[in-house]
């Protein structure tokens, strides 16, 4: 038996008065994530911008990333909008990884990307994430 990828859409409705947070590795990719948040009806007003351009240290010792888990941690975001889950994570550490999704657990905190919406109180996507982040993605979900 052969196993294809499968194409779910996701039907998760983001919290609209919400706190964004962009996280970029290239200053070129806040536009795209900006432009995604608007379509999705969010304001300028309502997005803050996390960003590292230092792809030489490692991500749990990136300033823009540390100010991103403060921010998470105090509860003053509520989506994070990244470009790509397996890009921004391909060299991390489990346990940065771990860090990450336990505060979007923990804080009921969405992920976006232009590929897909996360939703960390459903393991299913929880799972996901982990899998798109090591590049292991057999599912592939859409932004409806």
């Amino acid at each position: 038996m052969t196993t294809q990828n499968q194409i779910l859409p996701i039907f998760t409705q983001l919290p609209l008065m919400a706190s964004i947070a962009i996280y970029t590795v290239t200053a070129s990719q806040v536009d795209d994530l900006a432009d995604l948040a608007y379509t999705l009806g969010y304001t300028q007003e309502s997005i803050t911008i996390f960003s590292d351009e230092n792809m030489a240290a490692s991500l749990g010792e990136r300033q823009g990333y540390q100010r991103l888990l403060s921010a998470m941690r105090e509860g003053s975001v509520t989506v994070v909008f990244l470009s790509e889950e397996a890009s921004i994570f391909s060299n991390a550490t489990e346990n940065v990884l771990h860090v990450f999704m336990h505060l979007c657990m923990a804080k009921g905190i969405f992920v976006v990307t232009a590929q897909a919406v996360y939703d960390f109180s459903s393991l299913t996507h929880a799972h996901q994430f982990r899998l798109h982040c090591t590049g292991n993605s057999p599912i592939l979900f859409l932004v409806p």
